[in-house]
């Protein structure tokens, strides 16, 4: 067993982790077993205290090949609402794949909800598939959020009410993203606000090359229009691209 009463991680926004308390094991168990491993890699997570929320965590890795991980958070965040006080979020995620091979792939499920009532719209809800040594390591997504509060999870992130869609596939031999977002709480920069209040993107990737096949932007008054596509070809640092923006009402300030 071990515990940490407050560790402080330095940097431009200091970062405090308090009320760290945990067990580590490792070798043979029933769980070592069931993973299809002689010996296993046990953390157990009791207690964690970050940026206003509670979270545990059980982490689990076999000690041989195929290296199978299985990993498991649950916490409680405290979610401020605009104009009223914070709600309570149950929070999971779960992540299982295997480390060994020449292409690890890992499965990830995540979601909150607000506690202490009937299940109804989540906050988030989000599943993918990793593909860390693939050329693009995110192979799939689907999140779905309803007014996620980013401030919630990250106190230097900044306030927002997102709501819609972002889903990644590859379509044949290409992949493929699109981004569909409102933010019902927009506002300056400089008062921790996100100014952009709604987002509609597409983007393409194929081998090297990204496409960007619509971005259609709202940021406070005015619109924001793109389309482009960039190229690594190792010939510059920055690769080939060509692209055209039009900006309408924008004010930089």
């Amino acid at each position: 067993p071990w515990s940490v009463k407050a560790l402080q991680v330095q940097g431009g926004s200091p970062l405090t982790l308090s009320e760290l308390q945990g067990v580590y094991r490792y070798g043979p168990s029933e769980r070592a077993s069931a993973m299809g491993v002689q010996d296993l890699h046990w953390l157990d997570l009791k207690s964690l205290t970050i940026a206003g929320g509670t979270y545990q965590a059980q982490a689990m890795l076999g000690a041989q090949a195929p290296m199978p991980l299985r990993l498991d958070a649950q916490g409680l965040v405290q979610a401020p609402v605009p104009g009223g006080s914070a709600v309570s979020l149950d929070a999971r995620a779960q992540v299982i794949g295997e480390l060994a091979g020449a292409d690890p792939r890992f499965q990830v499920q995540a979601n909150a909800v607000p506690s202490g009532q009937r299940p109804g719209t989540p906050m988030l809800a989000a599943t993918a598939l990793i593909r860390p040594r693939a050329a693009q390591p995110l192979a799939e997504a689907d999140i779905r959020v309803n007014r996620l509060n980013l401030a919630a999870w990250w106190p230097q992130a900044p306030s927002t009410e997102l709501s819609g869609t972002v889903q990644a596939r590859p379509q044949g031999e290409q992949w493929r993203a699109e981004a569909r977002l409102s933010n019902g709480l927009s506002g300056p920069a400089d008062r921790q606000r996100l100014p952009l209040s709604r987002l509609v993107a597409e983007v393409e990737q194929q081998g090297a090359r990204w496409q960007l096949r619509q971005l259609d932007a709202t940021v406070g008054d005015g619109q924001l229009q793109a389309q482009g596509w960039f190229e690594r070809d190792g010939a510059t640092p920055w690769g080939r691209f060509e692209g055209e923006l039009k900006a309408s009402g924008v004010n930089p300030q």
